[in-house]
């Protein structure tokens, strides 16, 4: 498939950049510290959400594949669902509940690499 390696390794590179960004504007949201509500850290992160997101879907397009038929596809989608829920419930919660939705979104992180590695929705879980 022309390209599908290139896309791919963009792909692992952006998905990289946006966990250890969040994580460790996560960290510091629950130290307490102001820096990780900056806007312009904040538009970084966004912007590297935004090429993540139209590269995942270059890659589905390119395979072609059918997240009801690939289920380990679906439980990606519902986990990206997740993380994203939690990740926006950790920056705008009180600091309990952030660092609640923190660890949440963290897990779902993990979960979400365990099935993209395994490529089996349950496998990947264990």
């Amino acid at each position: 498939m022309l390209w599908y390696t290139e896309i791919r390794e963009i792909h692992l590179t952006f998905a990289i950049a946006s966990v250890l960004l969040f994580a460790l504007r996560g960290l510091g949201r629950m130290a307490g510290a102001q820096w990780p509500m900056d806007d312009r850290l904040r538009a970084l992160s966004v912007g590297v959400d935004v090429v993540l997101t139209i590269v995942g879907i270059s890659l589905w397009g390119l395979l072609g594949l059918n997240p009801f038929v690939h289920t380990w596809l679906l439980a990606k989608f519902v986990l990206l669902t997740c993380y994203v829920v939690l990740g926006y419930a950790a920056f705008r919660q009180d600091r309990d509940i952030g660092a609640l939705a923190f660890l949440g979104a963290l897990l779902c992180v993990g979960l979400l690499v365990g099935v993209a590695r395994s490529k089996d929705p349950f496998l990947g879980m264990l």
